[in-house]
């Protein structure tokens, strides 16, 4: 598949940020000016292959269960190594969208497992941190808040609920 660079960099929709609200906010300033830059290149890669968004998607949460893993062990450089999973995890998060405007293979099924998939992580790391600093009770009360600020739009932007939940 000839795919550039640029061509990745546009089809990228820009339009998501509000860059105000960027400036504000350091999670989405890392966000947005490190792992998006470092995904545009990996999906420059991932689309020259036979991977499929899907899988991407599959492989970056595999990776950041094992991250999860490594936080839980409360030993440093594994929690190191397990940070460094969870990012990677971050830029595949990226790329499997890209890669699926690129290839043409976007479906309501990826959508949703992408969904789940960061639904599923994020709740986890906070657990995982807590077990590995003996604070685990700490670590589920955050990943419970975490589930509920999150829980809205997955309920809310899922085709299941597009197809049955509106009457």
């Amino acid at each position: 598949m000839n795919v550039t660079i640029s061509k990745i960099k546009k089809s990228d929709p820009k339009k998501d940020y509000d860059w105000s609200e960027v400036k504000k906010d350091l999670v989405l300033q890392w966000y947005s000016f490190v792992v998006r830059r470092i995904s545009v290149y990996w999906t420059w890669v991932f689309a020259r292959t036979p991977i499929t968004p899907n899988q991407l998607t599959i492989a970056g949460a595999l990776l950041a269960l094992v991250g999860c893993a490594l936080f839980a062990t409360g030993n440093y450089v594994y929690g190191i190594a397990g940070a460094i999973l969870i990012h990677i995890f971050a830029i595949l998060d990226h790329c499997d969208g890209t890669l699926a405007r690129i290839k043409g293979m976007s479906s309501a099924v990826g959508n949703f497992l992408d969904e789940i998939t960061s639904h599923v992580v994020t709740p986890l790391i906070f657990v995982a941190i807590g077990y590995g600093t003996n604070q685990l009770l700490l670590g589920s009360i955050a990943a419970v808040f975490i589930s509920l600020l999150n829980i809205t739009p997955l309920v809310r932007d899922t085709p299941f609920h597009k197809r049955w939940g509106k009457k």
